[in-house]
Formats: C-alpha cells, sequence, structure tokens
C-alpha cells in the first residue's frame, strides 16, 4: 500500500477529470483549482507530492500549467492528462517539462502507481540537491 500523497488537480470546465477526481479524493489528499492564480497560491503554501494538469491538450493551456508549476515549486512532478493523444503529444509534453502524459481513462491502480513514481522521482531530487547536513564535511 503507498503513502497518501498530496495531489493538486488544475482542471478547467471541459475537463474529463470528474472520475477521477472521485478516485482521488478517497485515495490522496486532492486540492482541486481551477485558474493559474489558484494553482500558484496552493503550491506556495503547501507541499505537494505532485500536480495534475486536467486542462484540455489541445487547448495549449497545459504549457501554462507547467509553467506555472515549475515556477512556484521547482521539482515538484507535473503530470498532464489528455482525453486522446498520441507519442507525438506525449514527446511534446515530456519535452516541455511534464512528468508524463497519461491518456484517459486510465486504470485506476495505473494512476496511482504513477503518482508514486512522480513523488520517489521528486525525493530523490531533493536528496540529490539538498544533501543531509550528516552528510555535509564542513570546511
Amino acid at each position: 500500500m503507498f503513502p497518501q500523497r498530496n495531489v493538486l488537480l488544475v482542471m478547467d470546465r471541459e475537463s474529463e477529470t470528474g472520475d477521477i477526481q472521485e478516485f482521488l479524493r478517497n485515495h490522496t489528499a486532492l486540492t482541486c483549482v481551477q485558474t493559474l492564480g489558484e494553482l500558484r497560491m496552493h503550491l506556495g503554501r503547501g507541499q505537494y507530492d505532485a500536480v495534475l494538469c486536467g486542462r484540455a491538450f489541445r487547448s495549449g493551456s497545459w504549457k501554462e500549467i507547467l509553467k506555472a508549476a515549475e515556477q512556484e515549486a521547482p521539482g515538484v512532478p507535473t503530470i498532464v492528462l489528455s482525453k486522446d493523444s498520441s507519442g507525438r503529444e506525449w514527446r511534446e509534453a515530456v519535452g516541455a517539462g511534464a512528468f508524463d502524459l497519461i491518456t484517459l481513462p486510465v486504470p485506476q491502480q495505473t494512476l496511482l502507481g504513477i503518482l508514486e513514481q512522480a513523488a520517489a522521482s521528486q525525493q530523490a531530487r531533493a536528496r540529490w540537491t539538498h544533501p543531509l547536513a550528516a552528510d555535509v564535511v564542513p570546511a
């Protein structure tokens, strides 16, 4: 069993995240936002294991979310959700800095596994960039 993860879901009215929201509410500490301002506010106040971007992929607004998340909380993995996507779109999202692009619908356990991988990658980066005080040798 995975520990409960703190997840921030960015969605819009057209997003198809209803089923995912319900599932995540039961398996994570989920916070939902709709605007860039709300995203920035929550990332500035709390610590998140992952950001899920449920904005319509074709609109391109996911790029704004990705950029804002990286500015406000560098290193927090952002996962883009898309109703329909191809390998080209996956490469575009990952190339822009997303941790992953998930095509909806996604099996629930697969989603939890990806969130766990995202959280583990964040923890590994944190250990690499901020070594424990005991590991630091005084000058």
